[in-house]
Order: C-alpha cells, then sequence, then structure tokens
C-alpha cells in the first residue's frame, strides 16, 4: 500500500525514526545516571510503551487514571499520575492501582490529601506520594520554600508515604528564544535544591525528585 492510497484521517509511524529517537533519549538518560519515565499521553500506546520499556524506560508518568489503569493491565509495574486526585471514585481507583503495581501520586493540597488517606485507611493501603514543586507554571504545585512546611503538614497522613518531589517547568513552552529555553533549566534546577535542601536537613527521605519537559 502506498501513503497515497490510504484512508485519512490516519496515523503513519516512520518506525525506523521512532526507535531511533527512542533509544537516543534512553541513551542520553542513560549516560547521565537518570532513570526514565516517559509520558504516555505523547503517544497513548501500550505497544510503544512496551518498546519503550524493552529499551530501558524504568516506569511510565500518566495524565489520566485510565492511562494507568491500561498500563497496569499490562504488566507496567512502576506508574506515577502527574496530577493531584480528589473525588471518592478517582481515590478508589488510585487504591486498587497501589494495590497492584508500584504507583504514585501527586500532592499539592491537604483537603485532597485528606480525602485519599481516610479512603487508604478504609482499604489499610498505603499510598505513594510525590509533593508537586511549581517552578514557574503557576498551574498546580507550591514554591520551593513552601515544600518543607507541606510536607511537615503530611505527617498527619499515617496511609500516605511520602517520596520525593515532582516538578514540570511547562512555561518554558511559551519561549520563542530557544537561546533562552536553558534559563528556565536553571530555575527549575535552584528550585530543586532549594526543596530537597530543606527536605534533606529535616531529616526527609527524599528518594525521588522528577521532572521533565519536552524542551
Amino acid at each position: 500500500m502506498k501513503l497515497q492510497d490510504l484512508q485519512t484521517p490516519a496515523v503513519v509511524i516512520r518506525q525506523e525514526s521512532m526507535l531511533e529517537n527512542l533509544k537516543k533519549y534512553q541513551k542520553k538518560c542513560d549516560e547521565h545516571g537518570k532513570q526514565l519515565w516517559p509520558m504516555l499521553k505523547t503517544h497513548k500506546s501500550t505497544e510503544i510503551a512496551k518498546l519503550q520499556m524493552e529499551i530501558g524506560a524504568t516506569g511510565f508518568l500518566c495524565g489520566t487514571l485510565d492511562e494507568c489503569e491500561a498500563l497496569c493491565e499490562q504488566g507496567v509495574k512502576q506508574l506515577m499520575y502527574a496530577y493531584p486526585v480528589a473525588g471518592a471514585v478517582s481515590c478508589r481507583r488510585v487504591i486498587e492501582l497501589a494495590k497492584n503495581c508500584d504507583f504514585y501520586v501527586r500532592i499539592d493540597g491537604l483537603e485532597a490529601a485528606s480525602q485519599l488517606n481516610q479512603i487508604a485507611t478504609e482499604y489499610g493501603v498505603r499510598v505513594n506520594y510525590t509533593i508537586s514543586l511549581d517552578c514557574g507554571l503557576h498551574r498546580f504545585g507550591m514554591p520551593a520554600e513552601d515544600i518543607l512546611p507541606f510536607a511537615e503538614s503530611m505527617k498527619r497522613f499515617e496511609s500516605l508515604n511520602f517520596c520525593g518531589i515532582s516538578t514540570h517547568c511547562g512555561h518554558v513552552y511559551s519561549e520563542a528564544d530557544a537561546a533562552k529555553v536553558p534559563l528556565y533549566a536553571e530555575q527549575e534546577k535552584a528550585a530543586i535544591q532549594k526543596a530537597v535542601s530543606d527536605l534533606k536537613a529535616a531529616g526527609f527521605d527524599v528518594r525521588i525528585v522528577s521532572s521533565g519537559a519536552t524542551p
């Protein structure tokens, strides 16, 4: 079949190019001692996710609970949900995921944390979480200086297990000058270093420090 014979709309993947890209980025992470957790919403394909795992990806970041559940059903053992979770239905879905894989949620508010903790306690499950650090996007999360006080306040929730911090330098997407992109990375690094330093000085075990943005 030729391209012009395809019924549109159609998704066409140049497999050689895709594999080259997957291997190139995994190699970069390996060279710098970083784990790669690809964002599933980039392709929403369990087949591509399988390729990424075979090449070396540690786990996956998901933008919806549907994505998390689909990968969990495929046997993926390490998953992170990119956003805070709220509401009884969503919390119960998180509980089921926590039962079946090494699952993490991101948290940036005590009210949602309290609800998740209550439901997790009812089911006898501990849920892993990272605190969302806002490094400039201002969509969710909190400034670096607020991370430690928030982490201290989260200690009351015995069914929630602190694992580290997560950030997303999403405001870089609005930058039109490529030469300025490294400045965003430096700002993000500074925010991460401040938060991690404060947490470790206070005795917190910061096992996960996650960040990511395509630019």
